[in-house]
């Protein structure tokens, strides 16, 4: 990302969750961005970089609801069987 971006994090704070031991990964860190835009941004672009700090690797997704998350569990092997078929697939969302 170009660093004349302005980031704009609402907030910041670490997941709940007890202290790893050493060698497993660190609590996630939850970012609230003020602007939707920009994190798209940041996600997108993380996920055609490989990022490390500290010599470890950091990844980024979306922090999804327990109920969202479970809804796309549902979808994982359709979208995977998309994806190599090279079909396209969203998912949109009623309520």
């Amino acid at each position: 990302m170009s660093e004349d971006i302005k980031l704009e994090i609402q907030r910041a704070h670490r997941a709940l969750a007890l202290n790893p031991q050493p060698d497993k990964f660190p609590r996630a860190i939850i970012v609230n961005f003020l602007r939707f835009e920009v994190k798209e941004n940041v996600i997108k672009t993380a996920w055609r970089t490989v990022m490390e700090v500290e010599g470890r690797r950091v990844t980024f997704d979306h922090d999804y609801s327990s109920e969202v998350a479970a809804k796309r569990r549902k979808y994982a092997g359709s979208r995977e069987f998309s994806k190599i078929r090279g079909f396209g697939f969203n998912l949109q969302w009623t309520h």
